[in-house]
């Protein structure tokens, strides 16, 4: 139901019914690809590629020269899984978290991931009681400037149209 596939970076969220997809770009961002009905295989290519004219050439900061990019994220423009505030994403963003220096940018990047049977009790909030043929995937990310990770985890069911999603700031 739950799977990595590491020549993409593409992770796929599935059941019978439904899929929910999103890959790791080579910057460490989690990029939205697909929600609804499964379509069994996705093209990233196709889903990611926004427009076949628009220029892959960004400015990169830290090498202080134009760069291209090479995987069909682009920041401002592609959906970010974790969208961060003051960073690329035009949407808004999930969390707003102020720092020791009274700024609040986030720019959550991947750290690791785990996939296993089951699913994590989750204290304080209401939980969905059926417990079986559950799949959960944890994701680690750390903010690139600031000492803040974030662990959000995904749980699907094999019986049941419906993906539980939370997020814990450490």
């Amino acid at each position: 139901m739950i799977k990595y596939i590491k020549k993409s970076r593409q992770f796929i969220i599935e059941n019978d019914d439904i899929c929910y997809s999103f890959y790791l770009t080579k910057e460490g961002v989690l990029q939205h690809l697909y929600f609804g009905k499964n379509t069994k295989e996705l093209n990233i290519e196709a889903i990611s590629n926004l427009d076949q004219d628009w220029s892959r050439t960004y400015f990169d900061t830290s090498l202080n020269r134009e760069s291209v990019y090479e995987d069909y994220y682009y920041a401002g423009r592609s959906m970010m899984e974790i969208p961060s505030h003051g960073f690329a994403e035009k949407r808004g963003s999930q969390f707003i978290i102020e720092h020791h220096d009274g700024t609040n940018l986030t720019d959550f990047r991947y750290v690791s991931h785990h996939i296993y049977k089951g699913k994590p009790q989750l204290q304080g909030l209401p939980s969905f009681i059926d417990d079986k043929e559950v799949e959960t995937l944890v994701i680690t990310l750390k903010d690139a400037h600031y000492d803040v990770s974030l662990v959000t985890s995904y749980s699907i069911y094999k019986a049941h149209n419906a993906i539980i999603r939370n997020n814990t700031i450490l």
